[in-house]
């Protein structure tokens, strides 16, 4: 005789994030949608019975942009958008850092209390890095947060003013070398 007992099942072939650890538990394992299967024996008392349910868990909430920020050049606009991913969207972008810190490169946050984030500055100015700590927030209220930095390069600058001397002759097929130097840019970057 059963005993109106339940049993739990997953779906095969349509679920991976979640596996059945006894009669009466299913543990999640990750992100992805579990299909739950309950099925009720009859006995006296009840009927035989089969319900189905889909169990969906969003991937972890992060920051998915890498610091440092890519490397601006002094008096060439700057803009860098910021990215999350996974939680629930919306996401709310906060800048943590006090809203100055980006002010000595030229630069600002934009999108605090939005969705989107972007770190710009139409003219900046050299320094850096710059260290700042930004936070998103889902719609369920998950919260994740990051520093990044940023740093805006002087441009390049040849300072190199004369050339020497170079003369020539006729057929000789002579290359002309000489050394110019530079100030700014990235350094190879």
């Amino acid at each position: 005789a059963s005993s109106g007992a339940v049993t739990y099942s997953l779906t095969p072939g349509q679920t991976s994030a979640g596996t059945v650890t006894g009669a009466d538990m299913v543990m999640i394992t990750g992100a992805g949608t579990i299909y739950l299967t309950a099925n009720q024996a009859a006995n006296g008392n009840y009927a035989a019975a089969t319900a189905t349910t889909t169990v969906t868990v969003n991937p972890a909430l992060s920051i998915t942009t890498t610091s440092p920020l890519p490397t601006g050049v002094v008096g060439n606009a700057y803009s860098q958008q910021l990215h999350a991913a996974g939680g629930i969207g919306p996401y709310i972008w906060t800048l943590i850092s006090n809203p100055s810190v980006l002010t000595p490169l030229g630069l600002t946050f934009a999108g605090s209390g939005t969705s989107t984030a972007t770190v710009a500055g139409a003219t900046p100015i050299a320094g850096g890095p710059v260290n700042f700590t930004v936070q998103v927030t889902d719609s369920a209220s998950h919260q994740v947060q990051a520093t990044l930095s940023v740093t805006i390069n002087a441009s390049l600058t040849i300072t190199t003013t004369t050339l020497s001397p170079a003369y020539a002759t006729t057929g000789s097929g002579a290359a002309y070398s000489t050394t110019l130097t530079a100030l700014g840019g990235s350094g190879g970057d």
